[in-house]
């Protein structure tokens, strides 16, 4: 049977994406205020109460949004019990569920045309970001002390931490191209020269992270598909290059810092760097992968129910623009840098039980999608990039973040979105019959 969605719902999923992307351009290259964001909020919001009233998928009928409705309810239970304000309240559920209101907009009305749609403009904004970040990287003279990698990001620039979505721009195509060149529908030489620019990008945006993760990329792209000699070439240019693309990045980036030296990626240096007492900038505040347990042992070490349920949605939000939105938790232990990572933000709002149930989310809709994407080179794709969306919880909050979040929410709902194509088929077994990427 097949569904027809109203044009304008069909699409406006893609017009928000492409309103801030253009949003980031104003923002960066011709100084408009970020206010103009607040737009995709009112886009957003209509877009889910339409959705909503569609009740094309039951929120209590599918597993993913019963951790989606879990996790709301227990940040603002917490909020409730922990009398935050009700301004910061609804500030955090705006900062925090705007993504979550759009992944079910997304299953509701999303086709696999606006994915195709979607990908094309990151394809473009792939290779605008080229010569971009060769001028920002290269040729802009930044004032002494600036951390020149949080400044390029290509179509990005200047908006802050700049590198985070160009990472995902980065590391979401070249995912795409090199399962698609796996699959044999574009050369190998394509792909090299796709990898190589995304690469470079990434050396001059400092980073590091795309460099880990297209080796893992290529690792779970030989072990998902069938191994050929192409697949083992694929393998030894990437081991090959890997080398090449270290002395280039401490070559490079280097600049007379200590911590940029040619053993930063060896399994010792990566363990010593992941779990250091002195935090991630090295003055006693957390590291990424050691924050929780400095969390419980700062906060919660006695308070079951804290550690349980957190201090509630909103109550360690902050901005930069409007004190009234900034929390009291915020301005007394902002020094922590809890900020600087999804899950640590998440645990301290929603405590244990809530990153739990947020996690749950990403793992509810990773077990559909192997389900529903039988057969696709979709699954692949999607595997791969929620894998990748579950290490940067714990690794960034580039899952928070406006200019990149929109467009990974919208990925998670390609197992819901091959269901709604009007124009392909999916049979009462699961098995998917339309024709492949």
């Amino acid at each position: 049977m097949k569904i027809k969605i109203p044009k304008i719902r069909d699409n406006l999923l893609v017009y928000i994406i492409l309103w801030n992307i253009l949003s980031a351009v104003l923002i960066a290259f011709l100084g408009v205020p970020r206010s103009i964001l607040y737009f995709t909020d009112a886009l957003n919001a209509w877009l889910f109460l339409s959705a909503f009233r569609s009740q094309r998928y039951s929120m209590t009928k599918q597993p993913v949004f019963l951790w989606v409705i879990l996790f709301i309810v227990i940040g603002i239970m917490g909020s409730i019990i922990n009398l935050t304000s009700p301004i910061l309240t609804i500030w955090g559920i705006r900062q925090t569920s705007r993504y979550l209101f759009f992944f079910y907009s997304c299953a509701i009305f999303m086709t696999e045309k606006n994915i195709r749609t979607i990908l094309k403009v990151i394809e473009i904004i792939f290779w605008i970001s080229v010569p971009l970040c060769t001028y920002e990287g290269l040729f802009v003279t930044y004032p002494q002390g600036t951390i020149v990698g949080d400044m390029v990001g290509g179509i990005y620039y200047r908006t802050g931490s700049a590198n985070a979505p160009l990472n995902i721009i980065l590391v979401v195509y070249s995912v795409y191209i090199i399962l698609w060149c796996l699959d044999g529908k574009i050369s190998f030489k394509k792909m090299i020269i796709t990898v190589a620019a995304g690469m470079w990008m990434a050396i001059l945006a400092e980073l590091k992270l795309f460099i880990v993760e297209m080796l893992v990329v290529i690792v779970v792209a030989m072990i998902i598909s069938k191994v050929s000699w192409k697949t083992i070439t694929l393998f030894i240019v990437g081991i090959l290059a890997f080398n090449i693309i270290i002395t280039g990045f401490v070559s490079i980036n280097a600049r007379g810092r200590s911590y940029y030296t040619n053993d930063l990626f060896s399994f010792e240096s990566m363990i010593k760097y992941a779990t250091r007492t002195e935090g991630y900038d090295g003055v006693g505040d957390l590291n990424r992968f050691t924050a929780i347990q400095e969390l419980i042992d700062k906060f919660f070490r006695n308070d079951l129910f804290g550690l349980l349920f957190g201090y509630g949605i909103g109550s360690a939000e902050y901005s930069k623009s409007n004190e009234m939105l900034t929390s009291t938790f915020y301005n007394q232990y902002g020094y922590l840098h809890y900020q600087y990572f999804t899950h640590a933000f998440v645990f301290i709002e929603t405590g244990l039980l809530g990153l739990i149930s947020y996690l749950m989310i990403f793992i509810s809709s990773l077990k559909r999608g192997i389900k529903v994407l039988k057969g696709t080179q979709w699954k692949k794709f999607y595997m791969i990039t929620v894998m990748i969306m579950v290490f940067l919880v714990f690794y960034n909050t580039t899952m928070r973040n406006e200019f990149c979040a929109y467009i990974l929410y919208a990925i998670l709902a390609i197992p819901f979105a091959v269901k709604n194509c009007n124009y392909e088929t999916y049979n009462e077994d699961n098995n998917y019959e339309g024709d492949r990427i």
